[in-house]
Formats: C-alpha cells, structure tokens, sequence
C-alpha cells in the first residue's frame, strides 16, 4: 500500500456521537495547505462522501408497513434509499396442494418515493399472508448515525474528493497532507492521493 495512504483508517476513542460539524472540522485538519482552497466546500465533500458510502455499504434498517387490498402505493420512511426486501408471502401458511395456495406474489420497489408493490395487493393474499409486512430497505445516512469506521471512511473519501478538484485546479504539483494518524505531513501530487484514497476506500467499504 501507498506510503501516504497507509494507515489513513483509524479509531477515535471519544464516547460521543459524531456530528456534521465534527467530520468538516477534522477534514480540515487532514487537508492541511489545501485546506483553504475548499473552504465553503467542506459540506457538500463531506455530502459527496456519505452518499458514495450509502451506496457501496448499505445501511440497512427494517419498518413495518400495513397492506390494503387494491392498494399499491406507501409512505416510506423519509431516510428511504431503496427497497431492500419485503418481508410477507412468507407469513402465508397455506399448502401448494391447498386450493387458496398462492404462487404469484407483487414485487416491492420504490417509485417516486413511495414504496410500491406491483401488482397490487389482493383480498386472497391478505387473507392467507395478513397485513402486516415488514419491509427492509437502504437508508440514507446522516453524520450523527456513522459509526467511528463509517467516519473514518467518509473523511477518507472526502479527502479523495478534494484531491480530485484540486487536481482539475492546476497540475500536479504535490500537495501536502496528514492522514489523521501520522505525525508527519504526507507529501505527493493530487491526481495520485485522489486514486490511493478512492482505492483505500472501496477497499474499506468491503471490510
């Protein structure tokens, strides 16, 4: 691995809950000279970031949703990414050899922000599955939810982020950093940390 790149991931040991502020606080420190060249920029990084951590490493959260008959459309939860599974045919204890035995089932997707079973729901389903489902999805992350990895991993790839504008900025003239981990500042172009930290985490995304 990268000289500069080694190590970036580390473990903080404060008993507190990480905020916004926090993350662009401690992506300032890291990004030492280049610092204030993303200055107003920081959020919209540190945006970047979780997003690009929501999708390579889902966060998964369950909610219970109450099916009607003939009724397709439900409110999803606000933090709703995507569907991950809806959890009902299951619940239907029914035989194959019985004659109110069900083998075709709606799909479960979002669309235009609603959670969407296709077809709809019908009486027969609901009177041998019930209607309570409970549906699993991609939630959309907020600071305060990161775990000290999940952190780690959104400043590494806002420190990535950064690299990549100040690489379109000017030529590749080396930038000086600190990783957050090492004493000593690391010293090396833009276009080379923005490839090292982008591959350090998808690499840590898989951990």
């Amino acid at each position: 691995m990268d000289e500069y790149c080694c190590a970036i991931l580390f473990w903080r040991k404060v008993g507190k809950v990480m905020t916004k502020e926090d993350l662009i606080n401690q992506l300032k420190q890291r990004l030492s000279d280049v610092a204030d060249k993303i200055d107003g920029f920081e959020e919209s990084l540190i945006n970047t970031a979780i997003s690009h951590l929501d999708q390579l490493r889902p966060s998964i959260k369950k909610t219970t949703l109450t099916l009607s008959a003939s009724e397709g459309s439900y409110d999803a939860p606000d933090d709703t990414i995507e569907v991950n599974r809806l959890i009902w045919q299951e619940n239907a204890t029914t035989q194959p050899w019985e004659s109110n035995h069900i083998d075709a089932w709606p799909e479960c997707f979002m669309l235009e922000g609603k959670v969407t079973l296709s077809p709809k729901p019908s009486v027969a389903q609901i009177s041998v599955a019930g209607s309570d489902a409970v549906l699993y999805y991609h939630a959309k992350r907020q600071a305060e939810d990161l775990s000290d990895y999940e952190a780690d991993l959104v400043l590494l790839r806002a420190m990535a982020e950064a690299m990549r504008l100040e690489s379109i900025r000017k030529s590749n003239k080396p930038v000086q950093l600190r990783d957050g981990h090492s004493p000593n500042p690391k010293n090396a172009t833009p276009s080379s940390l923005y490839e090292a930290f982008l591959q350090e985490f998808k690499e840590g995304c898989r951990g």
